[in-house]
């Protein structure tokens, strides 16, 4: 699965970042991991599937987003968070704050900064970070 997105908001600290591409790797780590790249290859960020490390984890999604992804039902909707690599996956983060939403339906996503403040923008991907 190499779906193109269109992102018109562009990411935190990457605003005129428009399109990334996402590719799934296999990697031998217990989670679901995701290549995210620009058109040309200049731009890439390591994404997972947040619900893989913390099951428990919700993100509410309000109204006037789901109209910007032009969310007609909720499995349209994948839902994850970019990877901060560190010396080994095992000290990494992930930034649960912020995570990604893509429809892949509509191929419109966006990066959602959520209001909860026991959120961390560096939840360890395994053991101790």
């Amino acid at each position: 699965m190499n779906e193109t997105f269109e992102f018109p908001e562009g990411l935190l600290g990457f605003e005129d970042l428009r399109e990334l591409t996402l590719t799934p790797l296999d990697l031998p780590f217990n989670a679901t991991f995701y290549e995210l790249q620009s058109p040309r290859g200049e731009v890439g960020f390591l994404a997972i599937d947040p619900f893989k490390l913390v099951p428990e984890y919700s993100v509410h999604i309000e109204a006037t987003i789901q109209d910007k992804l032009s969310v007609e039902s909720s499995e349209d909707v994948i839902l994850l968070t970019l990877v901060t690599l560190k010396q080994s996956l095992e000290t990494s983060t992930t930034n649960l704050k912020a995570p990604l939403l893509l429809n892949l339906k509509s191929k419109k996503a966006l990066q959602y900064i959520q209001k909860d403040p026991t959120l961390s923008v560096k939840h360890p991907l395994k053991g101790d970070a």
